[in-house]
């Protein structure tokens, strides 16, 4: 298995109440590692992540990340890098896998 890192963006809701008040665009953005076969896999399983961390985000069944058109990216960390302090505390999980939901909420 291959390690990447899977980044979203999302607002929280109290981005989402003063963007529509004041007509702002500001957003958070947050990363995990995933394990995968392949980047598509990888960047599938990082979606539904971001897809269930906005519904318990929110506290909301029906929110949705990819209907609110958030953006993502995927990165190969190649071996070598994985020690690197810059990836500590970023939450690693196997494709498949949800996060700890209280490390990721923070």
């Amino acid at each position: 298995m291959t390690k990447y890192l899977y980044t979203f963006g999302y607002c929280t809701p109290q981005q989402a109440e003063a963007n529509d008040l004041h007509g702002w665009d500001d957003e958070d953005s947050a990363g995990v590692l995933i394990c995968a076969t392949s980047e598509r896999a990888a960047q599938d399983w990082g979606r539904s992540i971001a897809e269930e961390f906005l519904k318990r985000l929110y506290n909301d069944r029906h929110a949705s990340w990819a209907a609110d058109g958030y953006g993502d990216g995927i990165e190969l960390i190649p071996s070598e890098t994985y020690a690197v302090d810059q990836l500590q505390g970023i939450p690693e999980v196997q494709d498949g896998e949800f996060p700890d939901w209280t490390t990721l909420l923070g």
